[in-house]
C-alpha cells in the first residue's frame, strides 16, 4: 500500500514524517465521529417499532457501514501505512544503532558523553504516535458506538465486532 485518500488530501510513504500533516487528515477524518450526534437524530425511524417515551429508537446500520467504517477503514490505512513506513526504515538503520549502543561511554568514565547520543530515532517517534493515535482512535470509536447502542435498534456497542464483520482492519487491537 502506497497512499490512502480522504477529500482528495494524499497520503503517501513520505507524508508519515510529517506528524501534523497527519494530524490534520485525522482531525478532518473524525469530523464525522464529531456531528454523530447531529446525524443519529436526522435518521428515519423504523415502522411498527414503538417508541420508549423520551428515547427515539432510529435505524443506523446503512449509516453505520455507508459512512463511519469508510472513514473508520481511511484512518486505519493510514496509521498503518506509517506504521509499516516506519518499521521498515527502522530495520534498515538497525545495524548502525547496534555500533551507536556498542560506542556508549559509562558515566562514572566521562560523566558528559551521554549529551552526545541521540534520543529515539524518527522512526521510533512515528512508532509511538501511531500508538498514541490508535488508542485515540478506539476511546472516539467506542463513544460513538456507545451513542449508537442507545439511540439506535440495530446497533450494539461492540463496535469491533460490527467492524471486522464489515471487514475493517483491526491490527490496532
Amino acid at each position: 500500500m502506497t497512499s490512502a485518500r480522504r477529500n482528495d488530501m494524499p497520503i503517501t510513504a513520505g507524508n508519515c514524517y510529517d506528524y501534523m500533516m497527519i494530524r490534520s487528515f485525522l482531525r478532518s477524518a473524525r469530523r464525522i465521529d464529531d456531528l454523530l450526534p447531529n446525524d443519529v437524530n436526522t435518521l428515519t425511524k423504523p415502522r411498527g417499532v414503538t417508541e420508549t417515551p423520551g428515547r427515539p429508537r432510529f435505524v443506523c446500520k446503512q449509516y453505520i457501514y455507508e459512512k463511519l467504517f469508510p472513514t473508520y477503514r481511511s484512518r486505519d490505512a493510514v496509521l498503518s501505512l506509517c506504521e509499516e513506513v516506519a518499521q521498515q526504515n527502522k530495520q534498515s538503520t538497525a545495524a548502525p544503532a547496534e555500533e551507536k549502543e556498542a560506542a556508549k561511554v559509562d558515566p562514572r568514565i566521562d560523566p558528559y558523553g551521554s549529551r552526545h547520543q541521540q534520543g529515539p530515532s524518527r522512526e521510533d517517534e512515528i512508532l509511538e504516535w501511531v500508538w498514541k493515535e490508535r488508542q485515540v482512535e478506539d476511546i472516539i470509536r467506542g463513544t460513538s458506538f456507545n451513542l449508537l447502542s442507545e439511540k439506535c435498534i440495530d446497533c450494539s456497542s461492540d463496535w469491533k465486532s460490527m467492524y471486522r464483520a464489515w471487514g475493517g482492519d483491526m491490527r490496532a487491537d
